[in-house]
């Protein structure tokens, strides 16, 4: 058997001139593959394709089926005479016979013809990307959706007379971001704090959509102003106790909290600094500054370095506006029996806790709370804070939250006064640090020529204060008041050669910014009054006011807060300055009953009988019928509305 070896630029060329060479068809032939085509790149590394062609005894010639295949991306056909295959050709798929583009859908092959195929290829899809930063700077987020192209790959097919081509598709991923894209859009949004380069290459090399943290600055960490921790409790607890029965004692359900001479209400704590953040631009990040808080020592209390120490027994408290701070033991009046004739009226600047009932004339005045645990019967009842009355009232007067407005009213005077020292206090400051021979003594003239160009209604306002707390001192249990204004008086007013140093001024000048801290607590207590039953009483509290049993019969009620009641309040008046709660008002015998509220509230009300009145603002309504779950209010357009 004849055999040689021939190559070509590819395996089909290889066999063309091998079957040339040797003068046959191609079934009279056996082929050997013995190299495929490379290539290479740019030429470099290109080989040809090389066969073994041996032909065959002419009794071994097979008559193959006339046909077309594709095979590793190669179209081959077989043919005999007049019998030739046919391709079918798409539109997105060109064709080269023998070097010449095939214009028509079909075509038919011979097994000399040379295939060229070409698949039209759509356009690569480009990567996405963006850097994102965050409202603070903190964070810079590369976003990025990778590029990609779909590639289409001549597919392989079986002999078939007629064939038609056809090609499959495959995505491939074609991340082409490049660092120095990142790094110039980086550069453009001045992100150079906090780089991570790991992420970067991470990103560069993605596959699939995601989000890379590039960047990452410094968050600031918060400071914390000065605080007081408590060693003791402050507030009035609820606790519900069974008896040896088994039975739950309602009246003493309130435990009031006390301490001891030398206790330890609470520990002083300084200010805690914060830390500044960086931005991933770079910038610092300021957090807020930090104070101290300025502890006032009240009634029965002592500051032993950072302890507030109790210097008398009672109750504690702790007041607090902003970062000034009262601390104070409240002392405690226990009335164990009944309040009558024998025992007198009670008059005590504390609490008063009376453990049985108030009998007919009498007056109990308390600058804290009352708690009685009984009735009161035609008595009168005033408490600077808060009253509990766990029986009823008949035919008395109860008022609640008479707040020390007084002491309030002069801190507001001595506002202006600080304002002004504060000022004078600066400039004085600088004098004596640029005349560091200036008598320290003879700060009094200097003091009155500041005020002469700069505060020149300063002694007035003195004078004002000093003729309030005149007027007033009946309500001042604190005597730093009238020290202080005093010395006010003798510094700015008094025609005396008075000397003064820079330390005196600014021990005054603390003082005086105590007794303002102290005044704006008085005007920030809280007061409740809570009731079992009324009858033919008055009622008042700056706060809210609670009916907790049944009824509140002809009786008048004023609350600077809320009123509320589960039961049903039966002639008499109610004004709430913050609305109406209560189950039922009026009598089926048509009582006059008024319930009232300002324009901005609400007076909900679950059955009225007829003769109630509700009073919202200068809106009225009288019910001549039954209602039920009412909710009135005013609307926008200043009708009484009800639900």
């Amino acid at each position: 058997m004849k055999s040689i070896v021939v190559g070509g630029k590819d395996q089909k060329a290889a066999i063309k001139n091998g079957l040339k060479e040797l003068n046959v068809n191609h079934d009279q032939v056996e082929i050997e593959y013995i190299q495929r085509e490379e290539k290479g790149f740019l030429g470099i590394g290109k080989k040809e394709a090389k066969i073994r062609l041996t032909v065959k005894q002419s009794n071994e010639t097979i008559q193959k089926p006339v046909s077309a295949w594709i095979e590793n991306g190669q179209v081959y056909a077989y043919h005999i005479e007049d019998k030739h295959p046919m391709i079918e050709i798409p539109d997105d798929i060109q064709v080269i016979k023998n070097n010449e583009i095939v214009d028509t859908t079909q075509t038919t092959l011979t097994a000399d013809d040379v295939v060229e195929i070409n698949i039209q290829q759509e356009d690569p899809v480009a990567t996405k990307w963006r850097i994102v930063l965050d409202n603070y700077k903190l964070e810079a987020m590369l976003e990025i959706d990778p590029g990609y192209q779909i590639v289409k790959t001549l597919q392989d097919s079986p002999p078939n007379m007629q064939l038609k081509l056809s090609y499959q598709e495959e995505t491939m991923t074609n991340n082409d971001l490049t660092l120095e894209q990142v790094i110039e859009a980086l550069k453009e949004k001045a992100i150079t704090f906090g780089l991570d380069q790991n992420a970067l290459q991470e990103a560069l090399v993605a596959k699939e959509p995601g989000q890379f943290l590039v960047a990452k600055g410094i968050a600031p960490i918060a400071g914390k102003n000065g605080w007081i921790e408590k060693k003791v409790d402050t507030e009035v607890a609820d606790r519900l106790d069974e008896n040896q029965d088994g039975q739950i004692n309602y009246r003493d359900s309130h435990v009031i909290p006390t301490v001891e001479k030398g206790d330890i209400i609470g520990t002083i704590h300084p200010p805690i600094p914060g830390k500044n953040g960086t931005t991933v631009t770079g910038e610092t990040i300021e957090v807020e500054p930090v104070s101290p808080i300025e502890v006032t020592e009240g009634t029965g209390t002592v500051i032993v370095g950072d302890k507030v120490v109790a210097n008398a027994n009672g109750r504690p408290l702790i007041e607090q506006v902003g970062l000034a701070i009262k601390a104070m033991v409240v002392p405690q009046f226990v009335q164990e029996g009944d309040v009558t004739f024998s025992t007198g009226n009670i008059h005590f600047h504390g609490d008063v806790d009376i453990n049985g009932s108030i009998e007919e004339g009498m007056f109990i005045e308390a600058g804290g709370d009352i708690r009685v645990a009984k009735s009161v019967y035609e008595a009168e009842l005033t408490a600077s804070k808060s009253i509990t009355i766990e029986g009823a009232v008949h035919a008395s007067k109860v008022s609640a939250g008479k707040n020390n407005m007084s002491i309030y009213e002069l801190g507001l005077k001595l506002e202006r006064i600080i304002t002004m020292m504060d000022d004078l206090y600066a400039m004085v400051k600088q004098i004596t640090q640029q005349a560091n021979e200036l008598d320290r003594g003879k700060l009094k003239p200097i003091l009155l020529k500041l005020v002469e160009k700069k505060h020149r209604l300063l002694p007035n306002h003195i004078k004002e204060l000093s003729s309030a707390i005149a007027t007033k001192k009946n309500d001042i249990h604190d005597s730093t008041w009238f020290t202080s204004v005093d010395e006010l008086s003798r510094l700015f007013i008094s025609l005396n050669d008075q000397s003064m140093t820079i330390e005196q001024l600014e021990n005054l000048m603390h003082t005086l910014k105590n007794l303002r801290a102290s005044s704006q607590l008085e005007g920030k207590v809280e007061s409740v009054l809570s009731v079992s039953n009324a009858l033919n009483s008055t009622l008042s509290c700056s706060g809210d006011i609670s009916i907790t049993g049944k009824s509140c019969i002809n009786s008048k009620i004023v609350a600077g807060g809320m009123y509320r009641s589960d039961g049903v309040v039966r002639g008499g008046e109610i004004f709430a300055s913050k609305g109406v709660e209560l189950a039922e008002a009026g009598a089926i015998s048509e009582t006059t009953t008024i319930i009232a509220a300002p324009k901005n509230q609400v007076i909900v009300i679950n059955k009225v009988h007829p003769g109630t009145v509700i009073q919202i603002g200068e809106s009225q309504h009288l019910f001549t019928e039954e209602k039920s779950h009412i909710n009135a209010h005013i609307t926008s357009e200043g009708y009484l509305l009800f639900h």
